[in-house]
């Protein structure tokens, strides 16, 4: 899959962040890789050396909320979907 910031619906910051915000870290960590790793919300892993991250304002949401909002930006974007 390759996505673009210069065109296409992907150009759109809340587009962009509401397709991370659906990504569900938790679920993904506890079912592939199993082993107990953290969600990883930061580009840059938690544990580099020096690196001390900010906390994320979506690791305190729960998976619902975090699909909500993202739905609420796609709907501000213009992407509303047309056959419900």
């Amino acid at each position: 899959m390759r996505l673009t910031r210069k065109k296409g619906p992907t150009a759109d910051q809340r587009v962009r962040l509401a397709l991370s915000m659906t990504i569900d870290r938790r679920l993904m960590t506890e079912k592939v890789l199993g082993t107990g790793e953290k969600p990883a919300w930061h580009f840059t892993p938690d544990v580099t050396a020096g690196f001390t991250p900010e906390p994320s304002p979506f690791e305190q949401m729960s998976q619902e909320e975090l699909n909500a909002q993202a739905k609420t930006l796609l709907s501000a974007a213009g992407m509303v979907r047309k056959n419900r």
